[in-house]
């Protein structure tokens, strides 16, 4: 099964460690960036929230 399409032909991998970085990231209130341009390659600028201490 197939969660997201291939980005790459040179990392093999099973292609689901993006949907779970996003499921833990959005869990968390955070989001994720991506900036993309063509023969350069690909960000991702991942947010999470600062734990509120006591």
């Amino acid at each position: 099964m197939k969660v997201l399409p291939n980005f790459t032909q040179t990392v093999e991998g099973t292609r689901i460690g993006m949907y779970i970085v996003k499921r833990i990231v959005e869990q968390t209130g955070g989001r994720i960036e991506i900036k993309s341009k063509i023969g350069t390659g690909t960000t991702f600028l991942v947010y999470i929230p600062e734990l509120a201490t006591t």
